[in-house]
C-alpha cells in the first residue's frame, strides 16, 4: 500500500471515530433532556406498590393487611392507583429504615407519636387513624377491664415492671412515664421477639405490665385469659404511610389527595366504625374462647379441615363461623330456628341434604357448601378480603339481604366491589327494605357478626396449631 493510500485510510479511520464520537454526545445530551421518571411514574411501570410493615408475628403480615384499618386503607390505595400490592413484613424498625432508605420498599405502615415525636430519617404522610396503647397485667379478682386515672395508674407503676418492645413508640411512651414514675422499671424486649413473648412474660410473673399496640392485644387476648387491661392510653399515637428519603414528592402528594378523599366522602369514619365497634365484655370471651380452643376444637378440628378441604376454603374461616353461630356446639338452637355447629335454618339444611342438624359432621359439610355457594355468587370481580367480608354478611342475614345492599351501593354511584361501600349500604337499609326488625338492628347486627367471626379467625390464624395438634391426631 503506498503511503497516500494509508493517509487517505488514515483519514476515513479518523473522520468515522470523530462522527462515532459526535453520535455519543448528542445521544447523551438528548438523554440528559429525557425527564428522570418520578417516584410515582416508576412505581406504575412495575405495576406494583411494595408495602413494609412491622411485625413481630409470623402471620402479621397477612392480618396487618387484611383485618386492620391501616391495612385496608392501604389497599384502597393500591386499588385507587391500579396496582397490585407486595407486602413485606420486617422484626425491627431498623429493617424497617433500612427497606426505605435502599428503596426496597415505597411506602411504610408505622406510627406517629401524638407528643410530635419521629422516627428518625423518615418522611410522613398526613396521619389517618387513632390509635391507642392497652398496658396490661395479669387478670385481678374481676376478669372485666378497668381504665384507672392517670394518677391512679401512675400510683400503681411505682416500682413495677414494664415490658414494652425496645425501640418501639411504646417504648417511648414507656419513657415518658418513668420520667413521671422513677422508680418504674422498664424491660425491653427485642422487636425480633413474638408479641406473645411480652403477653407471656406477664403472664408467668417476669413483668408486672406489658405496654402494648391495643390492635395488637385485641387480635391474641382470646388466646390468653389471664391478662386483662388495666388502662388505656387513648390516642396516644396515629397511623401514618412514610416514605423513603431522598425521593421526590409524587408518592406523597398522591397519598395525600387520596387521604383528603377518604377524610371528605366519610371512608375514614365508616373504617373506624367497623374496626373500633362498641366495646363489650373481651375478658369474659377471652375466658370461654381460651377454654373452648383447647377442650372443643380438637373434637371437631378434623370435620373442619376436611370439608373446607373439600370446597377450597380456609378451614380457620368455617372454624370461626362455626364458634361464633353456636361456640362448637352440636345441638346449639336459635330463637329464629337456626340449629346445630353451623346454625343452618331448616329449609337451607333439606336443600343441602342434611338430615340431622345436630349432627355435627352433616353440619360442618352443609355449612362448608353453603358457603363456599354464597362465595361463588358473588361478582368475580371483588377480590380478597371483600369477598369473603360480604360472604359473612350473606352467611348471617341471607344472599338476598347482600344482594339488596349490592343493588343500594350501585344506586349511589359508590364501588360495589368493597366492602367499606357495600357495609355502609348494610346500615343504610330501611326497615321493610331490608328485611329488618322494627328498630332497624340487624343492620349493625351484621357488621357486628363480621367484626366477631373476623377476629375469632385471627385468633385461629395466630394459635399455634402443635398445642393441639395431637389431640386432633387422637380422634
Amino acid at each position: 500500500m503506498s503511503r497516500c493510500d494509508s493517509l487517505c485510510l488514515l483519514r476515513r479511520r479518523t473522520h468515522f471515530v470523530f462522527r462515532a464520537c459526535v453520535s455519543i454526545f448528542v445521544l447523551a445530551f438528548v438523554v440528559g433532556l429525557m425527564p428522570t421518571p418520578t417516584t410515582f411514574e416508576q412505581i406504575n411501570q412495575r405495576g406494583v406498590i411494595r408495602v413494609v410493615t412491622l411485625a413481630q408475628d409470623g402471620t402479621a403480615s397477612v392480618l396487618t393487611l387484611n383485618h386492620s384499618f391501616s391495612g385496608e386503607v392501604t389497599r384502597l390505595f393500591a386499588r385507587h392507583l391500579g396496582l397490585k400490592i407486595q407486602v413485606q413484613s420486617v422484626s425491627s424498625l431498623g429493617e424497617l429504615e433500612k427497606r426505605l432508605n435502599q428503596h426496597q420498599a415505597d411506602l411504610a405502615l408505622t406510627t406517629v407519636l401524638a407528643s410530635g415525636e419521629h422516627y428518625d430519617n423518615v418522611h410522613y404522610s398526613q396521619t389517618y387513624e387513632d390509635l391507642s396503647f392497652d398496658l396490661i397485667r395479669r387478670t385481678t379478682a374481676s376478669a372485666s377491664d378497668q381504665n384507672m386515672g392517670q394518677q391512679a395508674m401512675l400510683d400503681t407503676l411505682h416500682g413495677a415492671r414494664l415490658a414494652v418492645y425496645a425501640g418501639s413508640s411504646e417504648d417511648q411512651l414507656a419513657q415518658t412515664l418513668a420520667e413521671q414514675v422513677p422508680t418504674l422499671h422498664v424491660e425491653r424486649v427485642p422487636q425480633s421477639a413474638q408479641f406473645s413473648t411480652l403477653l407471656d412474660m406477664v403472664a408467668w410473673h417476669e413483668a408486672d405490665f406489658a405496654l402494648v399496640n391495643a390492635d395488637s392485644f385485641s387480635e391474641h387476648r382470646l388466646l390468653h385469659r389471664n391478662l386483662q387491661v388495666a388502662t388505656q392510653l387513648t390516642h396516644a399515637a396515629r397511623m401514618a404511610w412514610n416514605f423513603a428519603p431522598g425521593t421526590d414528592s409524587s408518592l406523597h402528594t398522591q397519598a395525600g389527595m387520596f387521604l383528603n378523599q377518604l377524610r371528605k366522602d366519610g371512608t375514614l369514619d365508616r373504617l373506624a366504625t367497623f374496626y373500633r365497634p362498641e366495646p363489650h365484655d373481651e375478658a369474659s370471651d377471652a375466658h370461654g374462647f381460651y377454654a373452648d380452643i383447647r377442650k372443643r376444637l380438637p373434637v371437631y378440628a378434623n370435620l373442619f379441615q376436611r370439608y373446607a378441604s373439600k370446597n377450597g376454603l380456609d378451614w380457620h374461616m368455617i372454624a370461626a363461623i362455626a364458634y361464633q353461630e353456636s361456640r362448637w356446639q352440636p345441638g346449639a338452637l336459635a330463637s329464629s330456628g337456626a340449629a346445630g355447629m353451623m346454625m343452618l335454618m331448616s329449609p337451607t339444611a333439606t336443600e343441602l341434604g342434611v338430615k340431622d342438624r345436630t349432627n355435627a359432621s352433616q353440619s360442618i359439610a352443609a355449612g362448608c357448601a353453603y358457603f363456599r355457594t354464597i362465595l361463588d355468587s358473588i361478582p368475580a370481580q371483588v377480590q380478597e378480603p371483600d369477598r369473603s367480608w360480604m360472604a359473612l354478611a350473606a352467611y348471617n342475614m341471607g344472599p338476598g339481604f347482600l344482594h339488596r345492599a349490592l343493588v343500594l351501593t350501585k344506586q349511589h354511584h359508590r364501588n360495589p366491589n368493597l366492602w367499606v361501600n357495600v357495609r355502609q349500604s348494610l346500615t343504610t337499609l330501611l326497615p321493610g327494605q331490608g328485611g329488618l326488625e322494627a328498630d332497624g338492628t340487624p343492620s349493625g347486627q351484621v357488621l357486628a357478626y363480621v367484626h366477631q367471626v373476623q377476629k375469632y379467625y385471627d385468633a385461629l390464624l395466630l394459635a399455634h396449631p402443635d398445642q393441639f395438634q395431637e389431640q386432633i391426631a387422637e380422634r
